[in-house]
């Protein structure tokens, strides 16, 4: 049941962002409202496994784990 919950929320979510409003003509006002349908749907995705990856993310270097030595 939760994940048709969280399905359902997505989608919802999803379609909300992309509905123009007159209040989308008001600068940062009028934008909240799809920044937080947007928050929403990520956290949904998140909920159900989808795995988007942070490109704010420091990436590891799992070479710079290994010491190389000439003899």
């Amino acid at each position: 049941m939760k994940k048709i919950f969280w399905i359902a929320t997505a989608v919802f979510s999803g379609i909300y962002i992309f509905i123009p409003e007159p209040t989308d003509l008001i600068p940062i006002l009028g934008w909240l409202d799809e920044a937080t349908a947007f928050t929403i749907f990520m956290y949904a995705l998140k909920q159900l496994g989808v795995n988007i990856p942070s490109f704010f993310k420091k990436k590891e270097n799992k070479t710079s784990d290994k010491i190389i030595t000439i003899d």
